[in-house]
């Protein structure tokens, strides 16, 4: 299963590709956008299966629309994984819409930060975040971070 990080009020998108709602409001068995890559990329739906939180001490904002934790795996245009820490100007991720959308800017963010992990029940591994990014899983998680 895959699991993804998420602060509160982050916008994550819903089983309609256009749909999004707030992270804390997504529940275990709602459907959420992820991206097939096993093949040509394609739009799928998937379900969240388990829901957690943990606290983190910094996070890494994205061109000012979305607020992840940096060791949170996301989606370069070319298939390779990059930790949000390591995100720069000029590197193109790969967008819900299956296009590349290079990041403008990244700044670090330091304080106290509820994090919301995700599991869903589909082998894709990844997670459309505020309609801007694909998110990758991570790998650290156990069940002590699970209700």
């Amino acid at each position: 299963p895959a699991r993804r990080q998420r602060v509160p009020g982050a916008r994550d998108s819903g089983g309609d590709p256009g749909g999004k709602a707030p992270v804390e409001a997504l529940r275990e068995g709602d459907e959420v956008v992820s991206i097939g890559l096993d093949g040509p990329p394609t739009l799928l739906t998937t379900r969240i299966a388990r829901i957690g939180t943990l606290r983190e001490p910094e996070c890494v904002r994205v061109d000012d629309r979305c607020l992840i934790t940096p060791a949170q795996p996301v989606y370069a245009a070319n298939g390779e994984i990059v930790p949000a820490g390591s995100l720069r100007p000029g590197l193109p991720l790969l967008g819900p819409g299956l296009d590349a959308r290079p990041v403008r800017q990244t700044r670090r963010v330091s304080g106290y930060f509820e994090v919301y992990a995700l599991t869903t029940d589909h082998p894709s591994h990844n997670f459309v975040v505020d309609d801007f990014l694909v998110c990758h899983n991570k790998r650290y998680l156990d069940d002590r971070f699970f209700r």
